[in-house]
Parts: C-alpha cells; structure tokens; sequence
C-alpha cells in the first residue's frame, strides 16, 4: 500500500496534477463507454482501425485526447518542467556592469529597483546623511533606489556604524514604518556595505562587506 501511495502523492502534488487526474478519469470512462458499446476486446482496443468515427457521439471520441493530455498532467508534469527548462533554458551571460563610482551605480539602480517595506526584504540605497548626537553616530539617512520618486529611511547598524559614510551603497532591511517622523518614511537595519558592482544574471550588487556578522 505505501508503494500505492507514494505514486498517488507524485501523481497528485500540484493543483495541475489534479486537473490531470479528472481529465484521466472523464478519459477512461470514455473509453470504456466505446468498449462496452462496440463490444471490443483487448487487441480492437489498441487497433485505430476501431477508434471512433465522424459519426459516432462526440463523447466516444474524448478518450483518445483526454488519456494522453491528463497522463502528461498528471503523472507526467514533471517530465513536463524538465522539457519546459530544456526548452527555455538560457546561458548565463556572466555580464557584469562596474560603475565609475557610488552615485553612477545609485542613479543606475534607481531604473531598476523599487523599495521593499515588507519583512525579510532588502532594499538598494546610499546613505545620504550620518546622524549625529552628542558627537556620537545616532543612525544614518538612506535615500532607496526607486524609479517613481524620492524615498528617504532612516538606518542603523550599531556594531558597524563606524564603517559606513555618506555616499555608501547600502542594502537596508525594512523594520516599521515612520509615522511621525516627517524626513523619512520607514525604519529599519544597513545590512551590507556594498561595491558598484551589478550581477546583471543574478540581479544583485556585489557585496563588499557583510553587516549582519
């Protein structure tokens, strides 16, 4: 039973395989609705020369397009995606873009990227100001990559925060939202001094140093 379960499950996974799975079964009683009214054996079965006609119902036909379609679906869908990759597939360009300086690749990222406010997700910025108070680094001014406007955080990272200075390429962690503080929109951590350096196959920047260790 387990060894009938487990090609069940790989049958089934997806909500496509499914899918697979009714066209299988409208499928199979299609064809069994042929058999039973052509009264057909096993070798007229697998025999064209007994495939339904033009005259006969449009049901008695389903069998011959619905078993192979929801096999592929079903049992076959991940022979599918491999074809699907063998088809698309396409070759790393190893293309790279290396930026004269921070505010070339920032002005750059500013046609590429949007800023993330969601959990988990880092954002492209330069920091813009350091923070002072007290003679002391109280946080930085980030200003994120984004196509449609100006977008100003604020940002910190105590353990690093010596390391970093305006004009750094920065990748920023969303915390909260601001919601009295009229200069920035959001709060949240520097995760990594980076280099003007853009991955154009993997679509990041190269991390010159990682803030987060």
């Amino acid at each position: 039973m387990n060894g009938l379960n487990k090609i069940w499950e790989f049958g089934s996974k997806e909500p496509i395989q499914r899918i697979g799975i009714l066209f299988l079964t409208v499928g199979i009683i299609s064809l069994l609705s042929w058999v039973y009214k052509e009264n057909l054996d096993l070798n007229q079965i697998l025999n064209p020369e007994y495939f339904p006609q033009k005259r006969d119902g449009f049901f008695f036909h389903l069998f011959l397009y619905f078993l192979p379609i929801g096999f592929l679906l079903s049992w076959g869908y991940f022979l599918l995606l491999k074809i699907k990759r063998w088809v698309f597939y396409k070759k790393p360009s190893g293309e790279k873009l290396i930026f004269k300086d921070n505010l070339s690749a920032f002005s750059f990222a500013t046609t590429i990227h949007k800023p993330l406010f969601e959990k988990n997700q880092m954002s492209f910025g330069i920091i813009q100001e350091v923070i002072h108070n007290n003679n002391s680094i109280q946080g930085f001014l980030v200003q994120l990559a984004n196509s449609e406007g100006t977008t100003l955080v604020a940002g910190i990272n105590d353990k690093y925060q010596n390391s970093l200075g305006k004009n750094d390429l920065v990748y920023w962690g969303f915390v909260s939202p601001s919601k009295e503080h009229f200069k920035f929109e959001a709060s949240g951590y520097i995760l990594a001094l980076l280099e003007p350096e853009y991955d154009v196959d993997k679509k990041e920047w190269l991390i010159a140093k990682d803030l987060t260790k």
